[in-house]
C-alpha cells in the first residue's frame, strides 16, 4: 500500500485484514471491502469524520476528511479460445496498489 500524509499528525491508523481496508480512528473502525468495491475503472473513495465522531463517506456531512483511497481498475483477462472476459478479483498481494492518503484530524481527536 502506498500512504502518503497531508499536514502534521494527528492521522486516522490504516492497517489490513484479508481484502479489508481497516481506518481507526478514536476507536471507530471503518471498514472498506477492496474485492467488493473494485471495478473495471479506478474508484476513488473519501473517508470523513462526521458531526457525531464517526467515520463513514457521507462527503455532505462530514467534518474533515480522514483518508483518500484509490482502488486501482480490476485486471481484465480474455480466453482466447471462448472470447469470454474475466475478472480478477482482488486479493490482499493487491494492496501494493492501492493509494492511501491520510489527512491531519482537526476535529473530533478526542484530545
Amino acid at each position: 500500500m502506498r500512504i502518503s500524509y497531508m499536514g502534521d499528525p494527528p492521522y486516522a491508523t490504516v492497517s489490513t485484514t484479508g481484502t479489508y481496508l481497516d481506518i481507526q480512528m478514536n476507536g471507530k473502525l471503518y471498514e472498506i471491502d477492496c474485492r467488493e468495491r473494485q471495478k473495471t475503472i479506478p474508484v476513488h473513495i473519501d473517508v470523513v469524520l462526521n458531526a457525531d465522531g464517526s467515520l463513514g463517506e457521507d462527503i455532505a456531512h462530514g467534518m474533515d476528511y480522514v483518508a483518500n483511497i484509490d482502488i486501482p481498475a480490476a485486471i481484465i483477462s480474455y480466453d482466447e479460445e471462448t472470447g469470454e472476459a474475466h475478472q480478477q478479483d482482488f486479493t490482499p498481494s493487491d494492496f501494493d496498489k492501492v493509494r492511501v492518503v491520510l489527512w491531519t484530524i482537526i476535529s473530533g481527536t478526542g484530545e
